[in-house]
């Protein structure tokens, strides 16, 4: 099996990430890192990252054992995939967000466990055929879908799966979002401070469409209806929204409430 070159050349757009995720992560230091999403002492699978975490722990359980966190940022989903049990390897194109990563995988005693490196998805370097599972946390709207979904499926085993939690583009509500007063108070140009970089992008049903197309065995889990109310009313992070939950019944049970949803689940099976 071929491994791809270190030699990596990046874009003008991988380029402009990765400077933005140097300053990003530029004064930020190691962390405590929660581990209850891996747990299972509770479940929330009405939350997308949750629900990830859920189905790791499901793959762990019938024997999935590499796992591939694309977009690793500062490893805090690698440190919790490696508590689940995990041999683990990160991939970021921030030089700065990858050593904060060593630096939590060391500080949680997993640093023999999880193998940082920088890169691209787009160009992974990485053996056709290494994982059992990857996973992606918001980096799909960053980068280019089609050949980063490509490349995922390059190095994922047959019979692997593929775990994407991604934001999507609702054209009604989005609209109205972008509307005054709103948009006014929840501005979408580049912010450190909000984490939005210039060229990122809500995923399109056409880029949907894509994915299925080179994946056809492809389920969509969307989340985030009501829940969008969590963040205009400030309410703290890290909690177990009540919103989430009317979100996960309503998407259940009223078909048309489902295309509402503002973030979604990918699962890819090879």
């Amino acid at each position: 099996m071929k491994k791809l070159s270190a030699t990596l050349t990046l874009t003008d757009r991988q380029r402009r990430e990765r400077d933005f995720y140097e300053e990003r992560v530029r004064d930020l230091a190691p962390r405590d890192i929660s581990f209850a999403p891996v747990l299972g002492k509770e479940n929330r699978p009405w939350n997308p990252s949750w629900f990830i975490y859920g189905k790791a722990r499901e793959l762990y359980a019938a024997g999935a054992r590499n796992l591939l966190d694309v977009g690793c940022g500062p490893g805090v989903s690698a440190v919790r995939f490696a508590k689940i049990g995990f041999d683990v390897s990160g991939v970021d194109v921030s030089p700065a967000s990858v050593s904060l990563a060593q630096q939590n995988a060391l500080r949680h005693g997993f640093n023999g466990q999880i193998r940082f490196t920088t890169g691209v998805v787009e160009q992974l370097g990485f053996d056709d055929e290494t994982f059992d599972v990857i996973a992606g946390f918001d980096i799909l709207h960053h980068i280019e879908v089609h050949p980063a979904i490509t490349e995922c499926l390059r190095v994922l085993k047959p019979g692997g799966v593929a775990l994407f939690k991604e934001w999507i583009e609702v054209p009604l509500i989005d609209g109205l979002r972008r509307m005054p007063p709103l948009g006014w108070m929840f501005p979408s140009g580049r912010s450190i401070r909000r984490e939005i970089t210039e060229d990122e992008r809500k995923l399109t049903s056409e880029d949907l469409w894509a994915i299925r197309a080179a994946c056809p065995d492809m389920t969509v889990h969307r989340f985030r209806v009501l829940a969008r109310l969590h963040r205009l009313l400030a309410l703290p992070k890290g909690v177990s929204s009540p919103f989430e939950m009317a979100d996960a019944f309503l998407i259940r049970t009223i078909p048309f409430f489902r295309r509402l949803g503002g973030a979604a689940v990918l699962v890819l099976k090879k």
